[in-house]
């Protein structure tokens, strides 16, 4: 159980540092996004799906993902951007879990691949391993519901 739930943690951190990562460059509109994930070197079911990221998301996209960081107990403590390479780090302390992690990649208008690396603990005594590649491919303007 402490296995997904880190894995869980880590994704839902990173996922949306990588759709919102390069604020200045990442094109609003549908992306189809694609995970793969390793927990204790299991590779586990890729997660694979399409968000509409609007205009409003790539503004301010530091500020937007503390926000949403602080959601689920963890904070960036890592944040750099140079050109189309992001670094990026967090620490996440929620449920009996302590995580810290680490992603890193290019991005480019319409396009980004991230690796990204986690270990934590659950309860201080069960260590785990999380690693997971985002990638990422724009395809199109949002259509309405």
């Amino acid at each position: 159980m402490f296995r997904s739930q880190i894995c869980s943690l880590f994704f839902v951190s990173t996922s949306f540092i990588a759709f919102s990562s390069g604020a200045q460059s990442l094109e609003p509109g549908m992306w189809h996004a694609v995970t793969n994930f390793t927990v204790d070197g299991v590779a586990l079911q890729p997660s694979i799906g399409n968000e509409c990221i609007s205009t409003a998301q790539t503004k301010d996209a530091k500020t937007t993902i503390t926000s949403k960081l602080q959601g689920i107990g963890c904070t960036l403590t890592e944040w750099n951007i140079q050109g189309n390479n992001l670094v990026a780090g967090l620490s996440c302390q929620t449920k009996g879990i302590t995580a810290t992690g680490s992603l890193s990649g290019q991005f480019s208008e319409k396009a980004y691949h991230l690796e990204g690396h986690a270990f934590g603990f659950y309860q201080r005594i069960i260590p785990s391993v999380a690693s997971l590649v985002l990638n990422g491919q724009w395809v199109g303007a949002c259509t309405a519901p």
